[in-house]
C-alpha cells in the first residue's frame, strides 16, 4: 500500500512503528474506472491483511492468496520491501501515514490499511 497529517511524524520514523496487523479498509480511486468495477475490486480485497513481525517476518493475504517471508523498512525512502519465501518481491510505497491508517502504494495500485488492534 501516504503523505501526513497526523502520524508517525509525517512517516513511519522507524521498523518498529509497523509491527502489527493492517487490514484493508478502501482503495483510492482508479483513473477511468467505473464504481462498479471499484466496488468488484474492493470485494476481492475485503479479507486482505498484512502481519509485520518484530522479527522482519510478514504474513498476509493478498486475493484469497497466504504468503509469508520476510521485511523490511527505509525510512528515507518510505518503502517496505516484502520478499516472499518463494523469492517474489513487493515493493510497497507509504503516500501517507497517519494514527493507525496507513495509504500504499505499488505499481500505481493504491490501498488504505488500518491497525488491526494493537501491536505484534
Amino acid at each position: 500500500l501516504f503523505g501526513g497529517l497526523l502520524s508517525f511524524s509525517a512517516a513511519a520514523q522507524s521498523q518498529g512503528d509497523l509491527f502489527g496487523t493492517w487490514r484493508f479498509t478502501d482503495l483510492a480511486p482508479i483513473t477511468g474506472a467505473s464504481e462498479e468495477s471499484m466496488n468488484g475490486v474492493r470485494s476481492k480485497l475485503a479479507d486482505t491483511f498484512i502481519t509485520f513481525k518484530g522479527d522482519t517476518t510478514y504474513d498476509c493475504l493478498i486475493l484469497g492468496v497466504k504468503e509469508s517471508g520476510s521485511w523490511s523498512y527505509d525510512s528515507a525512502s518510505r518503502n517496505i520491501v516484502m520478499t516472499s519465501k518463494e523469492g517474489e518481491i513487493s515493493t510497497w510505497h507509504i503516500d501517507r501515514a497517519e494514527t493507525g491508517k496507513l495509504t500504499l502504494t505499488a505499481d500505481d495500485f493504491t490501498i488504505i490499511v488500518m491497525r488491526d488492534g494493537g501491536n505484534e
